[in-house]
């Protein structure tokens, strides 16, 4: 059995958990090291992705930023993440390149037409993670919740039933699972 890289099962993790250094990244705007996953101080705000990460021997996990527009209100719409199958910290030579690449994905960004309405109309060929949206519409439309709330009740359900988020959201989308109901919520207190 052939398993999948670092990179492609840090990455599913993450949004599957919709956790994880990627995400602290793009909401904080700046790079996240962790070093070694083995260190609560270090994963505190991620703890399922840290322990996670580490049942698919990821130990160290690096996520730069990619930065564009003025300072200061630079906006992070992507993220380069560095897996490794071992602990410790990244080196200044690889830290160096890394960021190189990032400046290069920012100049890239830069320089990229927006796509026209048009051009959207002709794409025929979605993304696989397109689909995780297409059902978070679904689920919120079919149990009236925000969709916010229908992302976390799909992650919950692919969670508990041990499967993969874009697996789920297929199902919801192609072959018509319907997720239950989720319990109610108590009413904020007065």
């Amino acid at each position: 059995m052939r398993r999948r890289p670092l990179a492609a099962r840090g990455e599913a993790l993450q949004i599957n958990l919709g956790e994880g250094p990627c995400v602290q990244a793009l909401d904080r705007r700046m790079q996240v090291r962790a070093d070694t996953l083995d260190d609560p101080a270090t994963t505190r705000e991620w703890p399922l992705y840290a322990q996670q990460a580490m049942a698919h021997d990821i130990r160290a996990v690096f996520a730069l930023p990619v930065l564009n527009g003025p300072a200061p209100a630079r906006q992070a719409g992507l993220v380069l993440s560095l897996y490794r199958d071992r602990p410790g910290p990244i080196s200044e030579a690889d830290l160096r390149t890394a960021q190189d690449h990032t400046d290069a994905a920012d100049l890239l960004l830069l320089t990229t037409p927006v796509p026209t309405e048009d051009d959207l109309a002709h794409a025929w060929l979605l993304p696989t993670e397109a689909v995780v949206h297409q059902a978070t519409g679904m689920i919120s439309y079919r149990h009236t919740l925000t969709t916010g709330q229908a992302l976390a009740l799909l992650r919950a359900h692919a969670y508990t039933q041990e499967t993969d988020l874009t697996t789920l959201a297929h199902a919801i989308v192609h072959d018509h699972l319907t997720l239950p109901d989720p319990p109610p919520s108590d009413p904020p207190p007065n």
